[in-house]
């Protein structure tokens, strides 16, 4: 069997397992309303993500993103250890209630995104990519990412905008590894999906992510790794399946608490240094294990926060966003909203600081760490450098309340849809709709308006030139090195089995 991106999903069952996880509630005495409002927002997401393409695009991909890893995931989870789906929530009816009307916002948006794009051609069509080596593509666009990152450690005097500039360009290594993993899976047939290239490009991305102790750097080659097998073509065998199995305990088990634990030790150190923290708390696993335990615990006795569980679940709690803007969302209804502000200064950044010299000064930095500040429980008072995630739809309504929801949320959603979809294209037109996915797997849950902002101008702008680097410069800096590992092969004149069932609706 060979894999393949999902177009649609079936509603009667998505009917069926949203009424079932119903009674389910009900046995474990969640409120018959809250539960109501899930289902709703169950079935409307299932029908958005149908409208929208599926995988094949990625305004679906969002969609999908959107609507497991902020609600579906963490509410079944909760069903499955057994705890209301309402409890531990400040107010669950209000949190549930934004949540159910964003999910008929987005499919009002989804809608009029597709009248307006029509077929999606991308701007990797119109250089024409096909004629590329994907091998020798993906080795140049590793090398340059490598590089960039380098930079920021090696005190060869750059300017600070310009370093700034080029890493938040950088998105060439996750690209290279799936490049590289499309190429080697397709050159197969379906039969392999790891080359030397993509075992490099991987082992790079993972070290840096382990050595910044950050969930999503560890994460991210995973699901590059795996969106490129897919697409690809990859024939699944027992191997791959038992793959997928212990990436996902190590994700779970290991590398969440070395996370945890990590940045508390590793304050300005150099990477070196905090991989040796690293590699040293995976050696020590089940004490690393208890002092995250108990770092959980201590929040929970002294600042008065509980998680969505009612005990650490490691991974399973990054699948609770609802919780955290549960919070916000809370929070502003006993309050009262922060008001636009937070919009023009969003918008203010996207301008460059040579073109506004004064831009920031003397003004609220508004991020999850303000946020936090403001609904308490999460941070110390003088600590204002932990970064904290809050969705979309929490900021909007933080904003201006249910006005917030019903002014922000479809326009920001209309803007990011319409423009990426017109430069990644769809799958059927290459390799390059599956970036703005692998990024909307942690935007679409936890990013506040500025994250939606910032990607639909810079993220886009960053694939533009990736793409263009990816045709005219990186095959060949890749093939000065990486003729020798792929022996030299020609790739990239092909149509992955993948591309078309996964683009067809």
């Amino acid at each position: 069997m060979r894999l393949q991106f999902p177009t649609r999903v079936s509603i009667p069952m998505t009917v069926l397992f949203a009424g079932t996880l119903v009674v389910v509630q009900q046995f474990q005495h969640t409120g018959f309303a809250f539960s109501l409002l899930f289902f709703g927002f169950t079935v409307v997401s299932a029908i958005t993500f149908n409208v929208a393409g599926g995988m094949s695009r990625p305004s679906g991909a969002y969609v999908l993103f959107f609507a497991l890893l902020t609600v579906i995931a963490a509410v079944t989870l909760k069903a499955l250890v057994g705890e209301p789906a309402d409890s531990n929530l400040e107010d669950p009816m209000l949190t549930m209630s934004v949540y159910t009307v964003g999910s008929v916002l987005l499919l009002g948006t989804v809608i009029l995104a597709r009248r307006l794009t029509g077929e999606v051609h991308g701007l990797g069509n119109l250089l024409g990519w096909r004629q590329v080596n994907l091998t020798f593509s993906g080795l140049g666009c590793i090398l340059v990412g490598l590089l960039i990152f380098v930079l920021d450690f090696v005190p060869l005097g750059l300017p600070a905008s310009l370093l700034s500039a080029l890493n938040q360009l950088n998105v060439f290594l996750s690209l290279g590894l799936i490049l590289a993993t499309v190429d080697v899976v397709s050159r197969s047939g379906g039969r392999r999906s790891l080359s030397p290239i993509s075992i490099f490009g991987f082992l790079s991305a993972f070290l840096i992510g382990l050595g910044t102790f950050s969930k999503q750097g560890m994460f991210t080659p995973f699901l590059a790794w795996g969106i490129g097998a897919v697409y690809g073509g990859l024939r699944v065998r027992t191997i791959h399946v038992v793959s997928v199995i212990v990436s996902l305990f190590l994700m779970s088990s290991v590398l969440t608490p070395i996370s945890q634990v990590g940045r508390t030790l590793a304050e300005d150190t150099s990477l070196v240094h905090r991989l040796e923290i690293a590699f040293s708390l995976a050696a020590t696993l089940q004490q690393t294990r208890e002092t995250e335990d108990e770092a959980y615990e201590v929040s929970v006795s002294l600042e008065g926060h509980h998680g969505y569980f009612n005990r650490n679940l490691g991974l399973g709690d990054r699948l609770a966003m609802f919780q955290i803007d549960d919070d916000l969302i809370s929070w502003t209804a006993r309050n009262e909203p922060v008001g636009y502000a937070p919009v023009g200064y969003y918008i203010e950044n996207l301008i460059p600081r040579v073109f506004l010299p004064g831009k920031g000064e003397n003004e609220i930095n508004y991020s999850g760490n303000w946020y936090a500040h403001r609904t308490g429980g999460f941070l110390g008072s003088e600590d204002v450098t932990t970064g904290i995630s809050f969705g979309f739809l929490g900021e909007c309504f933080a904003i201006a309340g249910w006005q917030g929801v019903f002014l922000l949320a479809p326009p920001f959603w209309l803007a990011l849809f319409i423009i990426t979809d017109i430069v990644a294209g769809s799958l059927r037109s290459g390799p390059w709709a599956l970036l703005p996915m692998l990024y909307f797997a942690h935007l679409a849950p936890e990013s506040l308006v500025g994250g939606l902002i910032w990607y639909s101008w810079y993220g886009n702008i960053s694939l533009c030139l990736a793409i263009t680097f990816c045709v005219y410069v990186a095959p060949l800096l890749g093939s000065l090195i990486g003729a020798p590992l792929a022996g030299g092969r020609e790739s990239g004149k092909y149509q992955s089995a993948a591309i078309g069932s996964a683009a067809a609706s």
